[in-house]
């Protein structure tokens, strides 16, 4: 599945606690009945990842729904040798191949962690079988996608309407820790500038 050595831990379904990470989809997205959690949790697989671990590699197939509990991803193409980062997620996201789960097609980018990360997953059979058995979870997935859609359409504002400057004010708005937890090298490339351009809008930044 392009997983590679990535260890991956069957949560032991013979015990009666729901996963801690529960609390945060709770917490972010919407209340779930107690029917629904026993089944997302009887279905979920957990991925431990290091940094810089390549989850979904490109041109590979990954049928799989993330969610990060903790950590970070971010999902990028290569580009004459240079990666160009498409997204990046952090814990309280659901991340997914997007052509793999929704079209059957080979992944057009890789997704790696950028720290240390927890993965919970299911696959696209379980999230079908979910949202025919279970209304909240329709409303999750709804919910889920809705945010990633905005999210995108965010990002090609900026790209399209917004200088250099005010697309980095605005990610710093959104992630104001961004800085701490991804290379300055990957801001660039996903807010569409070079990474000598970012360098001085933060020095000029530094002086206000």
């Amino acid at each position: 599945e392009g997983f590679g050595e990535i260890a991956l831990s069957l949560v032991d379904k013979s015990s009666a606690m729901v996963h801690p990470a529960f609390d945060l989809i709770l917490t972010q997205y919407t209340r779930l009945g107690e029917a629904t959690q026993k089944a997302m949790y009887e279905g979920l697989r957990r991925y431990d990842l290091a940094a810089q671990e390549v989850l979904v590699r490109e041109e590979q197939f990954s049928d799989q729904l993330y969610f990060v509990w903790k950590g970070g991803l971010k999902a990028y193409y290569l580009k004459e040798g240079r990666e160009v980062v498409e997204w990046f997620a952090f814990a309280g996201d659901f991340v997914c191949a997007l052509a793999c789960f929704y079209e059957g097609q080979p992944s057009r980018h890789s997704i790696e962690a950028t720290e240390a990360t927890q993965l919970l997953a299911w696959t696209k059979a379980d999230v079908s079988e979910f949202c025919d058995r279970f209304h909240d979870f329709e409303r999750l997935g709804h919910l889920s996608v809705t945010q990633t859609m905005l999210r995108l359409q965010r990002r090609l504002v900026a790209l399209q309407f917004e200088n250099a400057t005010q697309k980095y004010r605005n990610l710093l708005a959104v992630y104001p820790a961004i800085e701490m937890r991804l290379p300055l090298q990957d801001i660039a490339s996903y807010l569409g500038i070079t990474q000598e351009t970012l360098s001085r809008i933060r020095h000029a930044r530094g002086r206000i």
